[in-house]
């Protein structure tokens, strides 16, 4: 994984620099060491901002749970009287009260294990860093000597492939980014405007959800809606059901924003997978590479997929490129035609309001 995440960095990067170099004219080496400074100066300074507000939205969701573990043991330690059927949950809550002992119990007792991995994982973020601007740095050279190695019958094929799959993992990366900060920015305004506790952090998981197609709008309902079923609306004057009914029903609607409107112009169609393959990918994902291997599901099926069609069409003795040249064109974001009809009269309404004042002039 170290190396995935290396490689990933540098691919993100890479455009970067390209760009630095075409337009400053400057050396590969010193662009991408101003690349690097810039990237580690902006996420310091994202750390920084939203550390604070985001240890204060942690701590008051800490103390939620503890509210509602304490309302879990006056539940359970009641007895229920059901047409003179007498339940006692009380077992339950000793068999549950030493699980939760148990798996804290080791926790206390691993300090210096968890010390020592905070080191490890300094050291592996430096290896990470050190190895990603070397890729950077060097990466084109890689690739050149890469495609010096194939058959020179084969090098058109490979640089279609090449490009096809650079295509699918740049509208990933590229589109899923851009949909999970309209998304994450459209709950932290709604969200925010109806009082939903802690939605500072559920803004940005929103963010990070977007890159797991089909699954993430579901995990992030699981996440909110008990949320605000224990809080409630942090101003609104509703019962913590029907607020709980209002997040879900602004959630399904920015749902179909998202499918509809978001996803097809941002995202485009390269990565489009049936949500059943999604699925099973990310299950499959999540065996072999664990939480790497969740987010990187669909771009690596979708690269697959475009893999297995081309084996296939040279088996078959078939062309295997599509007639239009480089793919899919671009998709055009049209405008609705409600919102035409609406430009349209304000056109003609400032038209109408323009001929009398000319009139007058003359």
């Amino acid at each position: 994984p170290p190396l995935v995440i290396a490689g990933l960095i540098a691919y993100l990067l890479t455009p970067v620099v390209d760009f630095v170099c075409a337009r400053v004219r400057l050396p590969r080496g010193l662009a991408t060491l101003l690349v690097y400074l810039l990237f580690l100066t902006l996420l310091g300074l994202a750390i920084g901002l939203l550390t604070p507000p985001l240890v204060r939205q942690v701590t008051a969701l800490r103390l939620n749970l503890e509210a509602a573990t304490d309302l879990l043991e006056s539940f359970l330690t009641r007895q229920y009287t059901i047409g003179g059927l007498v339940i006692d949950p009380s077992s339950l809550y000793l068999e549950l009260q030493k699980e939760l002992a148990a798996m804290v119990r080791p926790a206390v007792t691993q300090t210096l294990a968890l010390a020592m991995q905070a080191v490890t994982t300094v050291v592996w973020t430096v290896f990470i860093l050190v190895i990603s601007f070397y890729l950077t740095k060097d990466g084109h050279r890689l690739g050149a000597q890469v495609e010096k190695w194939v058959p020179p019958h084969l090098r058109h094929d490979y640089r279609r492939l090449r490009d096809e799959i650079d295509n699918i993992w740049r509208d990933f990366f590229r589109g899923q980014l851009l949909v999970g900060v309209a998304m994450g920015g459209s709950i932290l305004v709604l969200m925010g405007a109806i009082g939903l506790p802690n939605v500072l952090i559920l803004s940005l998981l929103a963010v990070v959800l977007e890159f797991l197609p089909s699954l993430g709008h579901t995990i992030w309902l699981i996440i909110a809606i008990p949320i605000a079923l224990l809080r409630g609306s942090l101003w609104l004057p509703l019962p913590n059901f029907w607020f709980a009914v209002l997040v879900l029903g602004i959630h399904i609607v920015l749902q179909q924003v998202d499918l509809n409107f978001y996803i097809p112009r941002f995202v485009g169609r390269r990565v489009h997978l049936h949500p059943l393959v999604v699925i099973v990918g990310i299950i499959v994902g999540g065996i072999l590479a664990g939480v790497l291997g969740i987010f990187l599901a669909a771009p690596i099926i979708s690269s697959l997929r475009v893999i297995v069609k081309y084996t296939y069409c040279k088996l078959l003795d078939l062309y295997p490129w599509p007639p239009q040249e480089e793919g899919e064109p671009a998709m055009e974001i049209s405008t609705p035609g409600w919102l035409q009809a609406v430009w349209a009269r304000v056109e003609e309404k400032i038209r109408t309001d323009e001929k009398p004042a000319e009139e007058g002039k003359k």
